[in-house]
């Protein structure tokens, strides 16, 4: 190595990964001047990182020496360290609540948190999306979408505001769901339900309208520029009840579940197939959830398990200049049902309050995890499993059970709950605790992928936040082990009889 030159050692260098670079400037006092003096190593190091883990690579644009690279390289396993030591003491870089009550995260004590004097900013907050990397932040804001750059500070220390675009979107708007398509591209899927409230309308027929919508973020350009926006596409769907309809994406697919049908939108080729599920008996199941996973849609109920049915390419059905369909109305597509090719699973009787953790598209299963209905000293067991479809003979897939792990809360009767769980680097994932009266807490451990903790080993918890009122709820939170950011979105009911909610944001930040 040695005898190389030193273009191509760091050549070399830039094609390990940060546990491998970190050795390698323990060899030699040659070999970390090399590694500390040129960014080249872990700038390579990072990209990497990004296209494997689905991060944008704008979030380090602010980035230009070894240290800094070698930072955002190693900040998951920082992260981790702070998590498993509880030294976790984060600076808040926006805050909309008071500090009189000696409210200081980290502190296990202290009152409940009480709303701000000040007017609130976020009145108008919906959904938020913490862009992978850490550094920017979208949110949907009335009928805008903004771009936010967290590290940029304001004059008082709040974000910087990159880019804003305007919805045609009204009050029912929801934020389905984020796909990173490389490390400088995002697909955001909004839908907002609308009942039908024409003269024709009547409670029995229970008609809807739903619109989806599919927004590109471009973050190829510097932060200083304005991030291109566009409306990929769209379009207005028609069907029976008054519910919001399930709605998924994966890769150009959208799929819509109403109480009966399913439309799987094709949104790149312009094309849709509409069917009706059923299951072997004839009968339909409440669906609690939808996923698009290996060319099925999967449907996830709560009693039941999990249900698919297979994704015919060569069936979809041109759009052409359509904007809108009726699921009920179809020319040329029979309303009957579907040929099931994934059978129920059923759950485990034992085990009835579970839900889905993480979709691992990239491992082909999917992951969830199932809360013992009895807890045994407080402490509370939690079984993790995973789907994985039998590609040979589909109606052979089945459930694996990969482990379980206990989750002790620091006050009694206190239910934890596994909020949100993210991911932390390849080998590790973390996962937000919440109950109003524990406060947040969060944890990092082996992946989902990996062998569950020891139950005879309570994982360790450190605590974030500190209780809360009941009123509060965390609505959406996003965590990013990279840069140590952390955002949550807080509703508060204000009027429980008249169904009023406040938005709050917060953002955290681990490594200040």
């Amino acid at each position: 190595m040695r005898s190389l030159a030193p273009e191509l050692q760091l050549e070399i260098i830039g094609e390990l990964d940060e546990c491998d670079i970190a050795q390698l400037e323990q060899v030699c006092k040659d070999l970390y001047d090399l590694i500390e003096g040129n960014p080249d190593a872990w700038k390579g190091c990072l990209r990497r990182k990004c296209e494997h883990e689905g991060m944008i690579w704008s979030s380090f644009s602010n980035l230009s020496t070894a240290a800094g690279f070698k930072a955002a390289c190693t900040g998951p396993k920082r992260f981790k360290r702070k998590c498993d030591q509880d030294q976790i003491n984060p600076v808040k870089v926006t805050t909309p609540f008071s500090t009189g009550n000696a409210d200081v995260p980290g502190n296990a004590s202290g009152d409940e948190r009480t709303a701000s004097d000040e007017p609130n900013p976020w009145t108008d907050l919906r959904d938020i999306y913490l862009v992978p990397g850490g550094r920017f932040l979208i949110t949907i804001e009335g009928s805008w979408m903004k771009v936010w750059d967290l590290i940029l500070r304001g004059e008082v220390g709040s974000p910087t505001l990159l880019r804003r675009h305007s919805l045609a979107f009204k009050k029912y708007l929801r934020l389905i769901c984020v796909e990173v398509v490389n490390t400088s591209t995002l697909h955001l899927l909004l839908c907002e339900d609308f009942p039908d409230t024409s003269a024709a309308w009547n409670m029995a027929q229970n008609r809807s309208r739903s619109v989806l919508e599919v927004f590109e973020f471009k973050f190829n350009v510097s932060p200083e520029e304005s991030f291109p926006i566009r409306k990929l596409a769209g379009l207005g769907v028609w069907h029976n009840g008054m519910y919001s309809p399930l709605v998924t994406q994966l890769r150009g697919l959208v799929a819509l579940q109403t109480d009966r049908d399913t439309l799987v939108w094709d949104y790149n080729q312009g094309g849709y197939y509409v069917w009706r599920a059923l299951d072997v008996d004839g009968a339909i199941y409440t669906t609690s959830r939808i996923l698009i996973l290996e060319g099925y849609v999967i449907y996830l109920d709560y009693q039941w398990g999990f249900h698919g049915a297979k994704i015919l390419d060569h069936t979809f059905h041109p759009l052409g200049n359509a904007r809108e369909i009726d699921i009920l109305t179809q020319q040329g597509i029979p309303n009957r049902a579907f040929s099931v090719s994934i059978r129920y699973k059923r759950v485990p009787k034992s085990l009835t309050k579970w839900h889905v953790t993480q979709y691992a598209d990239g491992n082909d299963a999917i992951i969830y995890e199932q809360q013992d209905e009895e807890r045994v000293f407080n402490t509370t067991f939690f079984h993790r499993f995973s789907f994985q479809i039998d590609s040979d003979n589909p109606q052979e897939s089945e459930f694996i059970l990969e482990g379980r792990y206990s989750c002790k809360p620091s006050v009694k009767y206190a239910v934890p709950h596994p909020f949100n769980r993210f991911p932390s680097g390849q080998e590790t994932a973390g996962v937000v605790w919440f109950a109003w009266d524990d406060g947040m807490t969060i944890s990092v451990h082996p992946s989902l992928t990996e062998e569950c903790p020891s139950p005879e080993k309570t994982i360790t918890r450190a605590r974030l936040l500190p209780k809360r009122r009941m009123t509060d709820t965390a609505h959406r939170i996003g965590v990013s082990p990279v840069s140590g950011k952390i955002a949550i979105l807080w509703k508060r009911t204000a009027d429980p009889e008249i169904e009023l909610e406040d938005t709050f944001l917060e953002i955290l930040d681990i490594f200040p």
